[in-house]
C-alpha cells in the first residue's frame, strides 16, 4: 500500500521484504511502480543521502539500519497502528496510524465469512480472540507458545 501511495515520488527505494511482497502484489495485477530501487542491506542506505523515499517494513528499522539512518540525518516516518496508543505520544510527529495487519473486528469478520471448521489463534491476544469466536459459535483454540506440533490442536 505504501509503495502504491508513494509511487509518484522519485527516486523510490524499498527495503528487503517490501520488494518481495511488491513482486507478489504485481503478479496479482496490482499496479506498482516498476522503477523502484532495492536497499538490500544497511550499507546501501547511503544512496538515500541523494534524496528520495525509502519504504521499510516496521521490523526492519532497528539496530544497524536505524543507526545508519540516524547517522545520515535521514528523517524516519513510521506507519503503524501503534501510533494510536497513548504511550507513543512522544513519537507522534513521526508516526501515522496505518496498520499492516487486520484488527480484532476485521479478524472476527474474516473468520465469520470463511465459516472454518476450526480457527487456531496465535500471537497477541490469541486467547481473547479464540474465546470471542467460541462465544459466537465458531470452534476456536489458541496455539500455545509451548506447542510441540500443530496436530496436537486438531484432535
Amino acid at each position: 500500500m505504501l509503495t502504491y501511495s508513494f509511487q509518484s515520488l522519485s527516486p523510490l527505494y524499498v527495503y528487503g521484504s517490501v520488494a518481495k511482497y511488491n513482486r507478489i502484489y504485481s503478479s496479482f495485477g496490482i499496479d506498482l511502480p516498476e522503477k523502484t530501487h532495492q536497499l538490500s542491506s544497511p550499507d546501501k542506505i547511503e544512496a538515500l543521502k541523494r534524496g528520495g523515499v525509502a519504504i521499510f517494513p516496521t521490523t526492519g528499522v532497528k539496530g544497524e539500519v536505524r543507526e545508519k539512518l540516524h547517522k545520515l540525518n535521514i528523517p524516519l516516518l513510521r506507519f503503524t497502528g501503534w501510533a494510536m496508543n497513548s504511550y507513543t505520544k512522544n513519537d507522534s510527529l513521526s508516526m501515522f496510524p496505518i496498520s499492516d495487519h487486520a484488527d480484532f473486528s476485521e479478524l472476527i469478520s474474516y473468520a465469520e465469512r470463511c465459516k472454518p471448521e476450526l480457527v487456531l489463534t496465535c500471537h497477541g491476544f490469541s486467547s481473547d480472540l479464540a474465546s470471542f469466536l467460541r462465544r459466537n459459535g465458531l470452534k476456536a483454540r489458541t496455539i500455545s507458545e509451548r506447542q510441540l506440533s500443530l496436530t496436537e490442536y486438531l484432535e
